[in-house]
């Protein structure tokens, strides 16, 4: 990010000179002279700038735009890396229609250098488009292969700031909601929660010294001359990044006015914010089927409260009721859920900090819900990098657990039997570093769960399961062909068509497709067709038969509040959903803990 305040600082008197990130750093950029530096060179400020001890702030970052990459120039990564910085911030998106052309290539090569990356918006508040501006960032920062959960990803932030008009005056339409609009919106497309980019002098002299966003992590600008520790804006104790200089000389970048930033911690506490030990959240459905009843509901906790809305619907008609199970869920994260051990009722599965798998049998009936005290399956699950749904690969009828660590795929046979949960790990292959966005799901309909993943961003692959009782193994992969990037939202597999093969959906743009299974036992083939059209808006999608009438419906956030549901009318020649019908609104109190069961149920 461009400097945000003058040289006086944060602090600075409502008269002083408030540069933005427009006219003036566009003319600092023309003139700029091109910098000539050895790739061992260190990163440092070549002006009057803050000045964070490095012995107190030994982590360093720098800021990358459109703006250092002039005439087209390339930003050598590694010569970044080498010159000692670990951390990038990059962005992608100003308003709701300019983007950083460079964003995609940065973005690879940074991580590619073990660089941790995270991605911001520059909000432009002289409209009332906050929402169009959320939708604009999550589009493009999808499409370049951000997720929020790759190692070496950070947070997406947002960046609260003057107007770059050349008046450096307060935007008239940035306020505390008009805020929280575009950071729901992101939060609820990639399932993290982002971090704010602001300075003090912004925070009390246009949004009137408000604490009500406070709870989200800082980025803090302050670059006065002398400062040590950056001046926080009101309400945040603490912060994680501080930009403190705008003038600065990195080897590998060529142009001599370049941003940077300290983080507030130590190399190890970045390193567990890019690449956290507890797996990626698997971004499935979340529902179970907890009272064995055949249709599946709906969980999630609140607090540290869990609640399940029972599904009620009957086929072609939709409805839930809500109802308080237990508390004390407040320190339970990544959950899951699935019929684990046989009985016929999906149970839940979560973590207990990022190492520790834990399991709650559901012992639910049909007019309460109810679960056992917890039984852990061990330590050492934090060294999952990825964890896969829960699935049956082996085809015995009862879901395991499968994760990847480094580039190895290991798979925790489930040995559970009714009321009593074990599993047994075991190594399958390497070879899976590369592979992204895991799905499980019995494609070819021989009874065991195949493995869809990504290689990259575009193209889509499959294993298909050859395990046995006795040995996990899959066959080499097959392509199913590239072009898959375009989606910037991927369905859960379900049967959309009821004919008992898992398809595969999502949304390009605002545009619904479907690829029809056409596999044969052994053999895997899809058709793309598309469906229709106004989904850009809807996030979180979920995918089952909600009304058991043997279709898959859709389900999905119509903003972060209200849930909407699509019944399935599909055809075995065409796909068709019903319009739409609101499942309520109130569903943002869950956040992102809603509860997660296994796509091929």
């Amino acid at each position: 990010m461009t400097r945000l305040l003058s040289s006086g600082g944060a602090d600075m008197s409502a008269t002083a000179a408030r540069p933005g990130r427009g006219s003036r750093w566009v003319r600092r950029l023309v003139t700029a002279a091109i910098a000539i530096g050895l790739a061992g060179a260190l990163a440092q400020p070549a002006g009057a700038n803050a000045s964070p001890p490095a012995g107190t702030y030994p982590v360093r970052g720098v800021d990358v735009t459109e703006y250092q990459h002039p005439n087209g120039a390339a930003v050598n990564w590694s010569q970044i890396r080498q010159s000692g910085i670990t951390f990038a911030t990059l962005k992608v998106t100003r308003g709701t229609n300019k983007t950083n052309s460079y964003f995609r290539g940065d973005l690879a090569a940074s991580l590619a250098q073990g660089i941790a990356t995270a991605p911001y918006h520059y909000l432009t508040g002289t409209s009332s488009n906050a929402a169009a501006q959320a939708d604009f960032f999550i589009d493009t920062a999808r499409a370049a292969g951000y997720t929020g959960h790759r190692p070496g990803e950070l947070p997406p932030i947002l960046d609260l700031e003057w107007t770059d008009d050349g008046t450096s005056s307060c935007p008239p339409y940035t306020t505390v909601s008009f805020a929280r609009t575009w950071l729901d919106k992101v939060e609820a497309a990639f399932g993290v929660k982002p971090w704010i980019y602001t300075a003090r002098g912004f925070m009390t002299g246009c949004m009137g010294s408000t604490t009500a966003l406070s709870s989200y992590g800082l980025q803090v600008a302050d670059y006065t001359s002398g400062h040590t520790t950056p001046a926080v804006p009101p309400g945040w104790s603490t912060w994680i990044m501080w930009q403190y200089a705008d003038t600065g000389n990195v080897p590998g970048v060529p142009t001599t006015n370049v941003t940077l930033n300290v983080f507030n911690g130590t190399q190890a506490q970045l390193d567990a914010l890019a690449r956290p030990g507890s797996p990626a959240s698997p971004q499935y459905q979340t529902l179970g089927d907890f009272d064995g009843d055949g249709r599946k509901d709906i969980a999630g906790v609140a607090g540290g409260d869990l609640w399940i809305h029972r599904n009620t619907s009957t086929p072609g008609d939709f409805s839930t009721a809500g109802v308080f199970v237990s508390s004390g869920w407040r320190t339970v994260s990544k959950f899951m859920a699935g019929d684990f051990d046989g009985d016929g009722k999906d149970d839940i599965i979560g973590f207990n900090g990022g190492d520790e798998l834990m399991i709650w049998r559901s012992t639910s009936t049909a007019t309460a819900f109810s679960f056992a005290p917890y039984k852990s399956l061990g330590t050492g699950w934090g060294v999952f990098t990825q964890l896969l749904p829960l699935a049956d690969y082996d085809g015995d009828g009862k879901k395991d657990i499968a994760g990847v660590a480094g580039g190895d795929l290991w798979i925790h046979r489930n040995t559970s039997t009714p009321g009593d949960f074990s599993t047994a790990g075991v190594f399958v292959s390497s070879g899976w570093r590369t592979v992204s966005k895991f799905m499980a799901g019995d494609f070819d309909g021989d009874g065991k769960d195949d493995i869809i993943g990504f290689n990259g961003g575009d193209e889509l692959m499959i294993w298909r399961s050859t395990s046995t009782a006795t040995a996990f193994s899959f066959a080499p992969y097959k392509s199913l062909g590239t072009g898959w990037g375009v989606f910037t939202q991927l369905l859960p597999l379900a049967d959309y068509d009821g004919d008992g093969k898992k398809d595969i959906a999502g949304v390009a743009g605002s545009d619904l497709w479907i690829h029809r299974n056409t596999s044969t036992p052994g053999n895997f083939s899809t058709a793309g067709v598309f469906v229709s059209t106004g989904w850009r808006t809807v996030s979180k999608f979920l995918g089952a038969d909600f009304d058991k009438d043997g279709k898959s419906d859709i389900i999905g956030f119509n903003g972060g509040d209200e849930l909407l549901i699509w019944r399935s009318t599909s055809t075995a020649t065409a796909f068709g959903f019903a319009p739409y019908k609101s499942l309520g609104t109130g569903w943002s109190i869950f956040g992102n803990k809603l509860l997660t069961s296994a796509p091929t149920d």
